[in-house]
Protein backbone atom coordinates (compact mmCIF):
# COMPACT_ATOMS: atom_id res chain seq x y z
CA UNK A 1 0.00 0.00 0.00
CA UNK A 2 0.79 3.84 -0.65
CA UNK A 3 1.82 5.62 2.13
CA UNK A 4 -0.51 8.34 3.07
CA UNK A 5 0.65 11.91 1.45
CA UNK A 6 0.99 14.61 3.76
CA UNK A 7 -1.96 17.46 3.58
CA UNK A 8 -1.01 20.05 1.20
CA UNK A 9 -3.01 22.54 2.95
CA UNK A 10 -0.88 22.17 5.83
CA UNK A 11 2.50 22.93 3.77
CA UNK A 12 0.74 26.04 2.16
CA UNK A 13 -0.47 27.63 5.70
CA UNK A 14 2.79 27.17 6.71
CA UNK A 15 4.21 28.89 4.08
CA UNK A 16 1.71 31.69 4.26
CA UNK A 17 2.46 31.87 7.87
CA UNK A 18 6.28 32.33 7.62
CA UNK A 19 5.58 34.96 4.64
CA UNK A 20 3.65 37.34 6.65
CA UNK A 21 5.90 36.64 9.64
CA UNK A 22 9.39 37.67 7.22
CA UNK A 23 6.86 40.38 6.18
CA UNK A 24 6.06 41.45 9.47
CA UNK A 25 10.01 41.50 10.53
CA UNK A 26 10.40 43.62 7.62
CA UNK A 27 7.85 46.47 8.49
CA UNK A 28 9.19 46.45 11.73
CA UNK A 29 13.03 46.97 10.53
CA UNK A 30 11.75 49.64 8.07
CA UNK A 31 9.94 51.62 10.95
CA UNK A 32 12.69 51.29 13.13
CA UNK A 33 15.24 52.40 10.89
CA UNK A 34 12.86 55.15 9.61
CA UNK A 35 12.35 56.30 13.59
CA UNK A 36 16.06 56.33 13.75
CA UNK A 37 17.24 57.96 10.87
CA UNK A 38 14.42 60.66 11.63
CA UNK A 39 15.66 61.41 15.10
CA UNK A 40 19.27 61.56 13.96
CA UNK A 41 18.34 64.70 11.50
CA UNK A 42 16.53 65.82 14.10
CA UNK A 43 19.84 65.51 16.66
CA UNK A 44 21.92 67.09 13.69
CA UNK A 45 19.51 69.74 13.17
CA UNK A 46 19.64 70.36 16.71
CA UNK A 47 23.52 70.46 17.60
CA UNK A 48 23.65 72.85 14.23
CA UNK A 49 21.00 75.15 15.42
CA UNK A 50 21.45 75.05 18.94
CA UNK A 51 24.34 73.99 20.40
CA UNK A 52 26.92 75.08 17.79
CA UNK A 53 25.28 78.62 17.55
CA UNK A 54 24.99 78.74 21.65
CA UNK A 55 29.59 78.33 21.00
CA UNK A 56 29.16 80.53 17.88
CA UNK A 57 29.72 78.56 15.46
CA UNK A 58 26.89 78.89 12.70
CA UNK A 59 26.06 76.34 10.35
CA UNK A 60 23.36 75.18 8.27
CA UNK A 61 21.13 72.75 9.96
CA UNK A 62 19.79 71.18 7.03
CA UNK A 63 23.04 71.13 5.39
CA UNK A 64 24.61 68.92 8.76
CA UNK A 65 21.76 66.89 8.61
CA UNK A 66 22.29 66.02 5.00
CA UNK A 67 25.77 65.15 5.33
CA UNK A 68 25.23 63.22 8.40
CA UNK A 69 22.77 60.81 6.71
CA UNK A 70 25.01 60.50 4.14
CA UNK A 71 27.50 59.74 5.87
CA UNK A 72 25.72 57.13 8.54
CA UNK A 73 24.98 55.46 4.84
CA UNK A 74 28.16 55.40 3.79
CA UNK A 75 30.07 53.93 6.59
CA UNK A 76 28.46 50.75 6.47
CA UNK A 77 28.44 50.77 2.92
CA UNK A 78 32.51 51.23 3.22
CA UNK A 79 32.81 48.07 5.45
CA UNK A 80 31.30 45.76 3.47
CA UNK A 81 33.41 46.70 0.67
CA UNK A 82 36.40 45.64 2.39
CA UNK A 83 34.85 42.87 3.60
CA UNK A 84 34.91 43.62 6.72
CA UNK A 85 33.05 41.72 9.43
CA UNK A 86 29.66 42.48 11.28
CA UNK A 87 30.89 43.89 14.51
CA UNK A 88 33.54 46.04 12.61
CA UNK A 89 30.24 47.42 11.03
CA UNK A 90 28.44 48.13 14.31
CA UNK A 91 31.55 49.48 15.94
CA UNK A 92 31.94 52.00 12.67
CA UNK A 93 28.62 53.03 13.04
CA UNK A 94 28.84 53.50 17.29
CA UNK A 95 31.86 55.58 16.37
CA UNK A 96 30.13 57.71 14.29
CA UNK A 97 27.41 58.42 15.99
CA UNK A 98 29.75 59.82 18.67
CA UNK A 99 32.19 62.16 17.28
CA UNK A 100 29.52 64.81 17.17
CA UNK A 101 29.10 64.90 20.62
CA UNK A 102 32.59 64.44 21.05
CA UNK A 103 33.34 67.58 18.74
CA UNK A 104 31.21 69.54 20.53
CA UNK A 105 32.35 68.76 23.97
CA UNK A 106 36.04 69.70 22.91
CA UNK A 107 34.78 73.10 21.11
CA UNK A 108 33.39 74.05 24.34
CA UNK A 109 35.50 72.77 26.59
CA UNK A 110 38.45 74.70 24.63
CA UNK A 111 36.01 78.13 24.58
CA UNK A 112 35.57 78.15 28.19
CA UNK A 113 39.48 77.46 28.62
CA UNK A 114 40.00 80.64 26.87
CA UNK A 115 37.37 82.60 28.19
CA UNK A 116 38.72 81.52 31.86
CA UNK A 117 41.83 83.22 30.62
CA UNK A 118 41.20 85.93 29.63
CA UNK A 119 38.73 86.82 32.13
CA UNK A 120 41.37 87.86 34.88
CA UNK A 121 43.00 90.89 32.92
CA UNK A 122 39.39 91.85 31.89
CA UNK A 123 37.77 92.20 35.34
CA UNK A 124 41.02 94.18 36.12
CA UNK A 125 40.13 96.13 33.58
CA UNK A 126 36.20 96.75 34.36
CA UNK A 127 37.74 97.89 37.56
CA UNK A 128 40.29 100.42 36.26
CA UNK A 129 36.92 101.33 34.04
CA UNK A 130 34.31 101.69 37.25
CA UNK A 131 37.25 104.02 38.97
CA UNK A 132 37.81 106.46 35.73
CA UNK A 133 33.76 107.00 36.54
CA UNK A 134 31.82 105.19 34.02
CA UNK A 135 28.67 102.87 35.32
CA UNK A 136 28.88 99.47 35.19
CA UNK A 137 26.77 99.09 31.46
CA UNK A 138 29.34 101.44 30.23
CA UNK A 139 32.22 100.05 31.46
CA UNK A 140 30.91 96.55 29.87
CA UNK A 141 30.25 98.06 26.52
CA UNK A 142 34.40 99.35 26.70
CA UNK A 143 35.27 95.74 27.27
CA UNK A 144 33.08 94.29 24.72
CA UNK A 145 34.12 96.28 22.18
CA UNK A 146 38.29 95.82 22.78
CA UNK A 147 38.07 91.80 24.20
CA UNK A 148 38.57 89.05 21.65
CA UNK A 149 36.39 86.39 21.00
CA UNK A 150 34.96 84.75 23.18
CA UNK A 151 34.44 86.88 25.95
CA UNK A 152 33.75 90.38 23.54
CA UNK A 153 31.21 87.65 22.17
CA UNK A 154 29.39 86.53 24.98
CA UNK A 155 29.71 90.59 26.38
CA UNK A 156 27.82 91.68 23.72
CA UNK A 157 25.15 89.55 23.84
CA UNK A 158 24.84 90.39 27.27
CA UNK A 159 24.67 94.26 26.44
CA UNK A 160 21.90 93.01 23.51
CA UNK A 161 20.04 91.18 25.55
CA UNK A 162 19.89 94.15 28.43
CA UNK A 163 19.02 97.06 25.05
CA UNK A 164 16.18 94.75 24.34
CA UNK A 165 14.73 94.77 27.56
CA UNK A 166 16.03 92.42 30.12
CA UNK A 167 17.82 93.44 33.29
CA UNK A 168 21.19 93.92 33.31
CA UNK A 169 21.59 91.44 36.79
CA UNK A 170 19.72 89.00 34.70
CA UNK A 171 21.33 89.32 31.38
CA UNK A 172 24.69 88.96 33.19
CA UNK A 173 22.86 85.93 34.96
CA UNK A 174 23.03 83.60 32.05
CA UNK A 175 26.03 84.61 31.08
CA UNK A 176 28.06 81.25 33.58
CA UNK A 177 25.17 78.80 31.99
CA UNK A 178 26.29 79.40 28.62
CA UNK A 179 30.19 79.39 29.24
CA UNK A 180 29.96 76.98 31.77
CA UNK A 181 32.40 78.38 34.23
CA UNK A 182 33.01 78.65 37.98
CA UNK A 183 34.81 81.63 37.00
CA UNK A 184 32.12 83.34 35.29
CA UNK A 185 30.23 82.52 38.43
CA UNK A 186 32.25 84.37 40.83
CA UNK A 187 32.43 87.29 38.67
CA UNK A 188 28.98 87.27 38.44
CA UNK A 189 28.20 86.96 41.82
CA UNK A 190 30.72 89.71 43.02
CA UNK A 191 28.59 91.78 41.03
CA UNK A 192 25.46 91.32 42.37
CA UNK A 193 26.74 91.29 45.90
CA UNK A 194 28.84 94.89 45.35
CA UNK A 195 25.70 96.07 44.22
CA UNK A 196 23.33 94.59 46.77
CA UNK A 197 25.48 95.60 49.84
CA UNK A 198 26.70 99.09 48.56
CA UNK A 199 30.47 97.74 48.89
CA UNK A 200 32.97 100.00 46.87
CA UNK A 201 32.15 97.40 43.30
CA UNK A 202 35.82 98.78 41.56
CA UNK A 203 37.77 97.46 44.98
CA UNK A 204 35.92 94.22 44.87
CA UNK A 205 36.43 93.54 41.30
CA UNK A 206 40.22 94.64 41.61
CA UNK A 207 40.02 91.85 44.09
CA UNK A 208 38.46 89.37 42.38
CA UNK A 209 40.95 89.63 39.24
CA UNK A 210 44.10 89.20 41.23
CA UNK A 211 42.54 85.98 42.56
CA UNK A 212 41.54 85.05 39.36
CA UNK A 213 45.03 85.82 38.12
CA UNK A 214 46.75 83.51 41.38
CA UNK A 215 44.43 80.64 40.40
CA UNK A 216 45.20 80.62 36.45
CA UNK A 217 49.17 80.85 37.50
CA UNK A 218 48.32 77.84 39.75
CA UNK A 219 46.50 75.75 36.74
CA UNK A 220 49.14 76.50 34.67
CA UNK A 221 51.89 75.46 37.13
CA UNK A 222 49.59 72.29 37.42
CA UNK A 223 49.66 71.35 33.60
CA UNK A 224 53.25 71.86 33.34
CA UNK A 225 54.16 69.45 36.48
CA UNK A 226 51.28 66.88 35.03
CA UNK A 227 52.07 67.52 31.38
CA UNK A 228 54.41 64.40 31.60
CA UNK A 229 51.43 62.11 33.13
CA UNK A 230 49.23 63.23 30.52
CA UNK A 231 51.27 62.25 27.72
CA UNK A 232 52.19 58.79 29.21
CA UNK A 233 48.79 57.82 29.49
CA UNK A 234 48.43 59.09 25.70
CA UNK A 235 51.01 57.00 24.25
CA UNK A 236 50.21 53.97 26.62
CA UNK A 237 46.52 53.84 25.18
CA UNK A 238 47.55 54.39 21.24
CA UNK A 239 50.62 51.69 21.96
CA UNK A 240 48.34 48.82 21.15
CA UNK A 241 46.74 50.25 18.88
CA UNK A 242 50.36 50.79 16.85
CA UNK A 243 51.09 47.29 17.19
CA UNK A 244 48.39 45.59 15.54
CA UNK A 245 48.87 47.85 12.72
CA UNK A 246 52.42 46.83 12.52
CA UNK A 247 51.69 42.96 13.39
CA UNK A 248 49.06 43.56 10.43
CA UNK A 249 51.71 45.03 8.29
CA UNK A 250 54.42 42.13 9.54
CA UNK A 251 52.48 38.76 9.69
CA UNK A 252 48.73 39.74 8.10
CA UNK A 253 47.89 35.98 7.89
CA UNK A 254 48.05 35.48 11.84
CA UNK A 255 46.85 39.04 12.94
CA UNK A 256 43.90 39.11 10.54
CA UNK A 257 42.29 36.46 13.05
CA UNK A 258 41.43 38.82 15.54
CA UNK A 259 39.38 40.64 13.02
CA UNK A 260 38.09 37.49 11.43
CA UNK A 261 36.66 35.64 14.33
CA UNK A 262 34.72 35.75 17.24
CA UNK A 263 37.73 34.69 19.52
CA UNK A 264 39.51 37.67 18.12
CA UNK A 265 36.81 39.86 17.86
CA UNK A 266 36.35 39.32 22.04
CA UNK A 267 39.79 39.99 22.76
CA UNK A 268 40.19 43.13 20.97
CA UNK A 269 37.13 44.28 22.66
CA UNK A 270 38.71 43.08 26.01
CA UNK A 271 42.03 45.49 25.24
CA UNK A 272 40.18 48.08 24.20
CA UNK A 273 37.87 48.04 27.25
CA UNK A 274 40.82 47.87 29.38
CA UNK A 275 42.67 50.39 27.49
CA UNK A 276 39.73 52.99 28.27
CA UNK A 277 39.60 51.85 31.99
CA UNK A 278 43.55 52.75 32.29
CA UNK A 279 43.18 56.08 30.53
CA UNK A 280 40.23 57.27 32.19
CA UNK A 281 42.19 56.24 35.39
CA UNK A 282 45.55 58.02 34.03
CA UNK A 283 43.22 60.87 33.79
CA UNK A 284 41.58 61.29 36.83
CA UNK A 285 45.38 61.08 38.48
CA UNK A 286 46.32 64.23 36.62
CA UNK A 287 43.30 66.35 36.57
CA UNK A 288 43.73 68.04 39.74
CA UNK A 289 40.93 70.23 40.61
CA UNK A 290 41.78 74.21 42.12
Amino acid sequence: MMAPQPVSWLADLALAAAAVAMGALSLGFLTAASDFSRNRVTAAKRLAGDELAALFVFVDPHRVARVGALLLLAVPLAVVALDGPLWSMALALVVWLGIPRVLLVWLRQRRRRRFEAQLPEAVISLAAQLRAGLSIGQALDVLAQHQPAPLGQELTLVLRRHRLGLALDAALGELPGRVRSRDAEMFIAALRIARETGAGLAEALQRLGDTLRRRRMLEDRILALTAQGRIQGLVVSLLPAVLVLALLAIEPEATGRLFSTATGGAALATVAALEVAGWLLIRRIVNIDV
